[in-house]
This record gives structure tokens, sequence and C-alpha cells, in this order.
């Protein structure tokens, strides 16, 4: 058997869940956030200067900022608190295990192993690391709670499989 390198005890809180949810959605919706910062100039110019003020630019810009601004700060904080509350598993303690040829995720629900080489991607936002199994699936760690050595441990084992990068998804 591999013996684990690092073995840490921790348990994910409802904030470090919100941030990683918030974190997930960004990534999809910042190419929104992008067109609206193009848009709105564009849109506030024709208003201001050519007094067109039904433009499509002001409009679709206005709007969109407005819905980002309710999805990121009410909607999406509600349904991942109901998700939390619904996910026992996540409230126990859990148990990350760190080896040269894998990385092995416990908790009273089961044990995980995933190599290092079929890591789909990881990325660290606000205190937490999340290592993606798939593109749908991610697993929590607290980073602010981990020691920074098995911290540097698994970025290395990640990026000697390929992925020296966070964010970056593994090219195959």
């Amino acid at each position: 058997m591999n013996r684990p390198a690092f073995e840490v005890r921790y348990r994910i809180t409802l904030d470090e869940y919100i941030a990683s949810q918030r974190h997930g959605c960004w990534r999809t919706w910042r190419w929104v956030a992008l067109g609206i910062a193009v848009l709105l100039p564009v849109g506030l110019y024709e208003a201001v200067v050519n007094g067109e003020h039904d433009s499509f630019a002001l409009i679709w810009s206005v709007l969109m900022g407005l819905y980002l601004l309710v999805f990121f700060q009410f909607l999406l904080p509600r349904r991942a608190r109901r998700v939390f509350a619904e996910s026992k598993s996540m409230h126990g303690e859990q148990c990350l295990q760190l080896s040269d040829h894998q990385v092995e995720f416990s908790s009273d629900s089961g044990v995980y192993r995933l190599p290092w080489q079929d890591v789909h991607k990881w990325d660290e936002y606000r205190g937490v690391f999340m290592i993606y199994p798939s593109s749908a699936m991610m697993v929590l760690v607290p980073a602010t709670r981990i020691d920074g050595a098995a911290m540097a441990f698994a970025k290395a084992r990640l990026a000697d499989t390929g992925l020296p990068t966070a964010g970056k998804v593994r090219r195959k």
C-alpha cells in the first residue's frame, strides 16, 4: 500500500462552500461581465451624446448587470445554503491523504481515491483549494487550515502530472 506523505483532517464550512460555488459560477459568467464592461460605455455614449435611451447596448448591459448582482449576491448563496444543508456528509470531518501517486478523501460516508494523473483540473479561491475529478465534480479542501507543506506537495504532484496552473483543464 502506498503510504501517505501527508494526512490532514478538516471540516468544510458553509462560507467555504458558498465561495467555491461563486467561483465556479464566475468562471462561466465572467464573459457576460466582459460584455457588460464593453457595451455599457457604448450604451451610455449613445444615450448621452445621441439621445438614444432605447439603445440595445444600454438596456442589455444594465439588465444583465442587475441580473448578475442579484444572482451572485442572493440567488446563488441561497441555493448553496440549501444544498449544503441537504448534504449531511459535507458537515462531518473529512480526511485528506496525499501520496506520490494519488490523493485520497475519506469521511464517514466513504473513501474516494483519485490518482494525480486523473485530476481534470485544480483551482484556488479565497482560501479554498478545489480538485476537480471531472468538469461536473469537485472536492473542496480548506487551504487556510491545511499545512503549507501539504499544499505545496499537492501542487507539485499536480504540476508533475501536467497541471502546473490553477484553473487550467488537463489536455488529453
